[in-house]
């Protein structure tokens, strides 16, 4: 039997006190083929990718097997990003870890 570790995902945010508070709810996409749900991707965007300094990430780890039918049209972007029932995700161990910005690059400190 494989043993497959979870995937870490990422969430960002402004309303972290929202979400520690009430948790998440599904929010539609910008593809209409792409179910509602919560998005993550599966590593740190910076501010390339429309990442403001002010936002707060979140980290959640999910079986791999779990999260591939969420997955979004993500063509192009060099990333994979998800579109996670709120139901699902609220039931995860969430983690706020503190970002910070090194020499440009968006970092997590533990």
């Amino acid at each position: 039997r494989c043993n497959i570790p979870p995937m870490k995902l990422y969430h960002l945010t402004l309303n972290a006190k929202k979400i520690s508070e009430g948790g998440f709810h599904n929010r539609a996409h910008r593809h209409p083929e792409d179910k509602e749900g919560v998005w993550f991707t599966d590593q740190l965007l910076d501010a390339s990718d429309g990442i403001r300094k002010d936002m707060k990430v979140l980290i959640i780890d999910m079986p791999s097997k779990d999260i591939e039918k969420y997955e979004e049209t993500n063509a192009g972007s060099g990333y994979r990003a998800f579109s996670i029932p709120d139901d699902i995700v609220n039931k995860c161990e969430m983690s706020w870890p503190t970002v910070y910005s090194d020499r440009g690059i968006w970092k997590i400190n533990g």
